[in-house]
C-alpha cells in the first residue's frame, strides 16, 4: 500500500516540462523535485507504518520486536539513505552554482567577442570608445560607463541608461583622479544605498593612456566582472592605439613636413568646410 501511494504521488506531481499556471510554477517544481527524490522513502515509511498499525490493531502485539536485528538494519538503512540524500543535495547545489558561473562566463565571452569585432572595425577614437562604453553598460548592467583617452588628445565618452545623477557623477569624478588601478570605490548615497564604481586603466607603451569607469547602484562588482573589465581594457588599448596612429597619419598627411603648417590641399578642405 505504501509503495502504491508513492507511485501515485510520483504520477500526480508534474515534471518541469508540464504545463502549469505561472504563479504555481516554482512551488510545483519544488514539490516535483521533492517527490522524485523522497517519494520512494516516504512510501517505504508508510508501508512500515501500516505494518506496525496492523500489528497493534489486529494482532495486539508488535511482531517486528521479535526480530530486532531486522528493525536495526532498517533504521540503519534509512539513516544511510538520509545521509546520501543530504550529500546529493549539497552536490546538486554546487553543480547549480557551477552552471551559473559557466553561463555567466559564456555570456561574458559572447559580449567580449562582439565588443572586439566592433571596436576593431573603428579607426576613429570617439566611435570606438562609444562602442566599448555601450557594450560594457549592457553586459555589466551599469548605471553609467565612462571611457577616456588621456594621451595624444583627450577624448571622453559617457554611456548612461538614464540622466546621470549626482552621487554616480561624484563616483566617476573620484575615479578619474585615481592612479592606483584597478580599484573599486564605494560610496553611500543619502538614502543609505551603496553605489559602486570599478575602475581599470588602459595602458600602452608601459604608460597609462586612459581609463574605464563602470558605476552602478546597490550591487558590488564580482571578481568575474572585474576580470572581464580588465580584458576589455586590453582590447580597447590595442584598438585605441591603432586609432591614435591613424589620426597621426591623417594629420601628417595634412601638414607640410618642414613648417608643420597645413598644406594646400588641407587648407582648402578646411576652408570649404568652414564656409
Amino acid at each position: 500500500g505504501g509503495l502504491e501511494l508513492g507511485a501515485i504521488l510520483l504520477q500526480l506531481v508534474p515534471t518541469s516540462q508540464a504545463v502549469r499556471p505561472a504563479r504555481w510554477e516554482e512551488g510545483l517544481a519544488r514539490l516535483g523535485r521533492a517527490a522524485r527524490s523522497y517519494g520512494h522513502y516516504a512510501a517505504a515509511l508508510v508501508a512500515m507504518g501500516e505494518i506496525v498499525l496492523y500489528d497493534a490493531l489486529e494482532l495486539q502485539r508488535f511482531a517486528f520486536l521479535e526480530h530486532p536485528e531486522v528493525t536495526v538494519l532498517a533504521l540503519l538503512f534509512f539513516v544511510r539513505q538520509a545521509t546520501v540524500i543530504r550529500e546529493n543535495s549539497n552536490l546538486a547545489r554546487r553543480i547549480d552554482a557551477a552552471n551559473g558561473a559557466l553561463h555567466s562566463l559564456v555570456e561574458h565571452l559572447r559580449a567580449l567577442n562582439a565588443l572586439t569585432n566592433e571596436v576593431n572595425g573603428e579607426l576613429a577614437a570617439r566611435p570606438m570608445l562609444e562602442a566599448a562604453a555601450t557594450h560594457l553598460s549592457e553586459v555589466l548592467v551599469a548605471d553609467a560607463v565612462y571611457v577616456s583617452r588621456e594621451r595624444s588628445g583627450r577624448v571622453e565618452v559617457f554611456d548612461t541608461r538614464k540622466e546621470l545623477e549626482a552621487d554616480i557623477a561624484a563616483l566617476i569624478r573620484q575615479g578619474r583622479n585615481q592612479r592606483n588601478l584597478p580599484i573599486q570605490l564605494t560610496q553611500t548615497d543619502a538614502t543609505g544605498l551603496p553605489n559602486y564604481a570599478a575602475i581599470t586603466g588602459i595602458y600602452w607603451d608601459e604608460g597609462l593612456a586612459g581609463r574605464i569607469i563602470v558605476a552602478r547602484r546597490g550591487r558590488a562588482f564580482e571578481a568575474s566582472e572585474i576580470s572581464l573589465l580588465a580584458t576589455v581594457a586590453d582590447v580597447v588599448a590595442k584598438a585605441l592605439q591603432n586609432a591614435t596612429q591613424h589620426e597621426r597619419a591623417l594629420d601628417a598627411a595634412d601638414r607640410d613636413p618642414v613648417t608643420g603648417l597645413l598644406n594646400h590641399r588641407a587648407f582648402h578642405q578646411r576652408l570649404s568646410v568652414a564656409l
